[in-house]
């Protein structure tokens, strides 16, 4: 079983960096294949068994995602399902990449309306943590469960604090910011906090707080303040 999954992952990739496969039908072989390789072939709950290549070439894009919308998969939510669908169908913004982003490459695509997605290419890779990810299979899920908070609530909310974030950024509003703790904390911030916008920015003042604290003799409250109205004349 293992051989056949290898085989179809191998064709499929080959397609892809060949123009020959889209970059979503390229996530839908990635997401069958690490399913049904953690799994085994119950990760496909249904009397028909995972699609192959040929199958997931053949379809129309609306028959894909009313497979993958009507499908149960062993241990992945619903949401994942409808994340790879309306990727399928084009409504949702996704880029397929073969490494793991920068927290600026991330900020980058929301800020232009877009999510990532990781594919791990390499199968002796699938194995073992990834980030504070599981495996391969978890990381891709973790991606689709992203693209769902991305593109389910407050979407343009969330792109237009992206792009003020990143207008930030670029200005080097964040270079003094070096502490660890702090650092892991803004990187969580720019890159993997797709939320109501109002919290991200409560988020980012507590930071400035905790970083002020450490960093300067002067009045916090003027210096968060400062920084505060900066954000808000960004853009």
């Amino acid at each position: 079983m293992t051989m056949e999954i290898l085989a179809t992952f191998d064709e499929a990739l080959r397609c892809y960096n060949q123009n020959k496969l889209a970059p979503a039908r390229m996530g839908v072989v990635a997401f069958l294949c690490l399913g049904e390789y953690f799994h085994g072939k119950g990760f496909v709950q249904s009397k028909k068994a995972r699609l192959g290549l040929d199958e997931i070439t053949r379809l129309s894009s609306l028959e894909l995602a009313n497979y993958l919308e009507f499908t149960r998969f062993k241990r992945i939510k619903s949401k994942v399902s409808r994340a790879l669908a309306k990727w399928t169908l084009g409504e949702w913004q996704l880029e397929l990449l073969q490494h793991v982003p920068s927290v600026y490459e991330v900020l980058s695509l929301q800020a232009s309306s877009r999510r990532c997605v990781t594919l791990y290419c390499d199968p002796d890779r699938w194995n073992g943590p990834k980030l504070n990810k599981e495996n391969a299979l978890h990381f891709l899920v973790h991606d689709l469960e992203h693209a769902v908070q991305f593109f389910d609530y407050f979407h343009d909310e969330q792109v237009d604090l992206n792009r003020k974030l990143l207008s930030l950024y670029d200005e080097g509003h964040f270079a003094d910011i070096r502490s660890p703790e702090l650092k892991e904390r803004l990187d969580y911030l720019l890159s993997d906090m797709n939320t109501h916008p109002n919290h991200s920015i409560q988020y980012l003042k507590a930071i400035w707080i905790d970083h002020f604290k450490v960093t300067s003799t002067s009045s916090l409250d003027s210096l968060v303040n400062f920084k505060m109205r900066e954000f808000q004349n960004t853009m």
